[in-house]
């Protein structure tokens, strides 16, 4: 489970579908709840994601998880993407905002004021870690 991958990183989480404010509701009328409890929202949500990146709407961060992933692979995502945020923000609580993090096929990037740029390569992923990413994660669309 994804949200779970964020818990054992030592986040907090709040799963929109069971908070008893979020739930059922559209991400647009939360997400300043969001930004100003500096929280970074993971959606799976490629419509948002995109109006996201073309209005640059202020937020604490966006993950995005493509829906086309198998759960293993969403985990292994998660686990990857809780980490990189907690190393972006080792010197600033505040550093992954306005940033929209998403998997392609050359490996993480990050869309920040309308700049699309390689965050982390899957090669230099492998050199940090000495594990390969799942094949199906490489193959991840680009740009949402």
């Amino acid at each position: 489970m994804v949200a779970n991958a964020y818990r054992d990183a030592g986040y907090r989480v709040i799963e929109v579908a069971k908070h008893p404010r979020m739930r059922g509701k559209d991400e647009r009328s939360f997400m300043s709840d969001l930004s100003r409890d500096n929280a970074v929202f993971v959606t799976g949500d490629t419509e948002f994601v995109n109006e996201l990146a073309n209005t640059r709407q202020r937020h604490a961060g966006v993950v995005y998880v493509s829906q086309t992933l198998l759960a293993s692979e969403k985990e292994l995502l998660a686990s990857v993407t809780a980490y990189f945020i907690m190393w972006r923000c080792s010197e600033s609580p505040r550093a992954f905002r306005e940033r929209i993090l998403y998997v392609s096929t050359d490996g993480f990037r990050i869309v920040y004021r309308g700049k699309d740029t390689l965050a982390l390569s899957f090669a230099r992923f492998r050199n940090l870690t000495g594990t390969e990413p799942t094949q199906r994660v490489r193959k991840g669309n680009r740009r949402h």
